[in-house]
């Protein structure tokens, strides 16, 4: 049986790859996902959620 990540939407085979209860694809979806719940969350509080980090942002 094929599942897909709901963060990246890369397929596994459920038991094969990855754990029966696995959701996400790696550790990068997980803690993607946990980060975007988190942002979501704080909505009153200026957070900043990057996906790929390419230079250094310089806020006041």
């Amino acid at each position: 049986m094929q599942t897909k990540c709901p963060v990246c939407e890369r397929s596994w085979t459920v038991g094969v790859e990855r754990l029966r209860t696995a959701v996400y694809c790696s550790g990068r979806c997980r803690v993607r996902a946990c980060r975007q719940r988190k942002a979501a969350r704080d909505s009153t509080t200026d957070t900043l959620v990057v996906e790929h980090p390419t230079e250094t942002l310089n806020t006041p």
